[in-house]
């Protein structure tokens, strides 16, 4: 990628994107002499052709790629004579492992405007119906519960106030890491009782 990344926040700016992606990267830094970049730029046609005080600005400007930056390793630095170094570009771009994404890199599942009002409201009929379920002695048989695609089967007898904390508890949970959809919430939730509840 050739454009704004004479600038090292650019740069750094690429990597991310390259972490969130999960996919490889590396820098290839085209080391000209100042005076032969100066001599192909006024070789160049007018309408392309950099003014003086442009050129002289972005020489000023420039900050040099430095491999002991995460984001500009691997750092392949050539002179104008020097023959790309295919393989060991191949190397780096094919066979490396890509750094993995951080938090800051990972995009979060957009929820909806009303994701929250929703996600109380699912959960909050979820645990009427185990309640009701366990008040027509259903312990030990299937409760199917709206929406869900899995049922729920109650070991023993769970009293409200538990199923209201597990409740509470997901709710906070999935205020941070929203659900990708509001028909997965009673999936989700049921499951999450079933993992909760021994």
């Amino acid at each position: 990628m050739d454009a704004q990344n004479y600038i090292k926040g650019y740069r750094y700016e690429v990597y991310c994107i390259t972490k969130s992606a999960k996919t490889t990267q590396c820098t290839v830094w085209c080391n000209s002499p100042i005076s032969e970049a100066k001599t192909w730029n006024e070789a160049r046609d007018a309408a392309v052709r950099y003014s003086e005080a442009t050129f002289d600005a972005l020489v000023m400007r420039f900050e040099p790629p430095d491999s002991a930056n995460r984001w500009e390793n691997p750092l392949f630095t050539l002179l104008p004579t020097d023959p790309l170094p295919i393989t060991e570009l191949l190397e780096v771009l094919i066979n490396r492992r890509a750094p993995p994404p951080n938090q800051s890199t990972q995009s979060q599942p957009l929820a909806a405007t009303n994701y929250l009002h929703e996600l109380d409201k699912i959960t909050q009929e979820i645990v009427a119906a185990v309640i009701s379920a366990q008040q027509n002695g259903m312990i030990g048989e299937k409760i199917v519960v709206t929406g869900s695609t899995e049922p729920l089967i109650l070991p023993k007898r769970i009293l409200p106030a538990e199923l209201g904390r597990l409740r509470r508890q997901f709710i906070s949970y999935s205020r941070t890491r929203p659900v990708d959809s509001l028909e997965r919430i009673p999936t989700i939730f049921i499951q999450y009782l079933k993992n909760s509840i021994k």
